[in-house]
């Protein structure tokens, strides 16, 4: 029977000394099972009057469950001691270098263990009996006394290589004395633990991937800003950009930075989601207001009560398109001072109608001269709207995306039509995953069972960083009427909830990011397929999950792989 090895085998492992081979393949063949043998060990103890760590390392450890733990050092080759304590190795051409004193190497090894031992959380009862020995096995010694701090008892010579189970036993007696505290099976758990854990590293979960890939693309976007100092001296600006290459956090920036300036600002965008995400992250900053724009149109209605006239009906056709942009018109004609801005930043530009600008220029405190800034994606055209801005000079391009994984951005550029050749700096992120589903609802149902069941307790996913996108949300095919996704609700705000899963449309999301995006990839037959799926899919910033029925699967499946 041999002892426990650790490691089992020196093959493939890089040990210098031919001393610490030859005694590893002793102990190997002669020592009983009842030994466990740690081969080239290190520890980092704290020092008791110290908060400096300090290290441990020695050659040989062996341990006995019934007699105690034994520190080896091992010095190979021709040694020898002066008579002024010297320690000195003797070379092949026979000249000498000096060593350390392996005697109090040990020692000082000795006692590091000890202080390990005793603040081990796992360590039950005494500390056992503990000795030091030095091992030279490549040499013989004709004086058996040679030295004061060397007994016999722990010096391991050349001619006790062939009984190294009775040299080990008699040295430990040596230490117990007249008797042994032993470590015990529970001891020999505890110091294979501390000196011989074993472990491995696995992938990282998706959940456990979200935040160092987060940090990742923050610095990159936060890099953008750049492009607002390249851009100062200019009062009116249009920057153009493809998806997550920054424009809404350049526009939050821009309006920050005129506010704090002292000009009163507007930051003005489509989506009245993201607008909402703005005031949570910015919080209320003086001379600065966030709205939508026709949250905007009726704020200013009320203030000047167009709303209360009878065409003020949002079921007329031309309601959002003429009504309401014409009463912020009104209002900002013949309102007062309190009405005006001196900066106006606006974002999604793209959503925005010629008719639109006209009435936010009417806005500026001097129209001429006041701040005006665009920020547009011209790839994002998801309403039928010509886009017309009121900005003469030519855009400002933003080609690097600094928000999505490599994966991701992979897929964005298969829908995307624009002059702009595109980069991405982010990590490179996961394999898309592609997954189908059948015709009925209760198909549907099931997979996002499966799916959200998968992110949420294998991959470690909160359910805040999940968003379901589809193209008519949660309340139009093809999720009405689709089974419940077991445990999980589909809800249409988020709510920090465990297991509630935001669930809206791709136009509601439009401007916004979630670190994980499940996309019900729309009808093949709709118009606009193209700015759908390209704003669908660049709203995930670290995985993205699209879901193909039978009829999509065929005609946008291609274009993925």
């Amino acid at each position: 029977m041999t002892p426990h090895m650790f490691p089992e085998t020196l093959d493939g492992v890089e040990v210098k000394s031919r001393a610490e081979i030859t005694l590893f393949n002793g102990f190997q063949q002669q020592l009983g099972n009842d030994f466990y043998v740690f081969h080239s060990v290190a520890w980092i103890g704290i020092r008791r009057n110290s908060d400096h760590p300090s290290d441990g390392e020695i050659d040989f450890i062996i341990a006995h469950p019934r007699m105690g733990i034994l520190l080896l050092e091992v010095k190979g080759g021709l040694i020898g001691r002066d008579e002024h304590n010297c320690w000195y190795s003797i070379r092949r051409d026979r000249t000498t270098v000096g060593i350390k004193n392996p005697v109090g190497q040990v020692k000082d090894n000795k006692f590091a263990l000890l202080r390990k031992l005793e603040s081990l959380p796992n360590w039950q009862g005494p500390i056992p009996t503990l000795g030091h020995a030095v091992a030279f096995p490549d040499g013989v010694v004709d004086d058996s006394q040679i030295g004061y701090d060397m007994p016999p008892e722990i010096i391991l010579f050349h001619e006790n290589l062939t009984d190294l189970d009775g040299w080990v036993r008699r040295c430990m007696k040596f230490w117990a004395g007249e008797k042994f505290t032993p470590p015990g099976e529970h001891g020999i758990s505890a110091l294979r633990d501390l000196l011989r854990k074993s472990w491995f590293l696995r992938e990282p979960r998706l959940g456990e991937e979200i935040g160092p890939e987060a940090t990742v693309i923050k610095r990159y976007t936060e890099e953008q800003f750049q492009i607002l100092e390249i851009l100062t001296g200019r009062p009116r600006a249009a920057i153009r950009g493809c998806a997550g290459s920054g424009k809404t956090i350049l526009a939050v920036e821009k309006a920050r930075r005129l506010a704090s300036e002292g000009f009163r600002t507007l930051l003005v965008c489509y989506n009245k989601n993201l607008v909402e995400d703005l005031k949570n992250s910015l919080g209320n900053l003086p001379r600065l207001k966030i709205r939508s724009f026709h949250g905007l149109c009726a704020e200013y209605a009320a203030r000047t009560g167009r709303d209360q006239k009878p065409d003020w009906d949002d079921r007329r056709p031309d309601f959002f398109e003429s009504i309401m942009p014409e009463a912020l018109a009104v209002a900002s004609d013949t309102g007062g001072d309190e009405y005006r801005f001196d900066a106006i930043v606006a974002d999604e530009g793209q959503d925005f109608d010629e008719s639109w600008w006209t009435a936010l220029e009417m806005l500026l405190a001097e129209p001429s001269r006041s701040v005006f800034y665009v920020f547009f994606d011209d790839n994002q055209l998801v309403y039928p709207r010509k886009l017309c801005l009121p900005v003469d000079e030519i855009p400002f391009a933003l080609t690097t995306n600094c928000r999505n994984t490599q994966k991701i951005h992979a897929a964005i550029t298969r829908f995307y039509r624009s002059d702009l050749v595109l980069k991405a700096r982010g990590p490179e992120g996961r394999d898309i995953d592609l997954i189908t589903y059948g015709d009925s609802p209760l198909d549907l149902g099931a997979v996002l069972t499966e799916v959200l069941s998968k992110l949420v307790y294998a991959e470690n996913v909160a359910s805040n960083d999940i968003v379901i996108l589809s193209e008519g949300g949660p309340a139009k095919p093809p999720l009405t009427g689709s089974r419940k996704p077991g445990v999980f609700n589909l809800v249409s705000t988020r709510t920090g909830i465990p297991n509630d899963i935001f669930t809206t449309t791709i136009r509601l999301f439009k401007g916004l990011e979630s670190p994980v995006i499940i996309l019900i990839c729309p009808s093949t037959d709709i118009a606009r397929l193209d700015e759908l799926m390209y704003v669908g899919i660049s709203r995930a910033r670290n995985h993205l999950i699209l879901l193909l029925d039978g009829q999509n699967r065929d005609s946008i499946l291609p274009r993925l792989v």
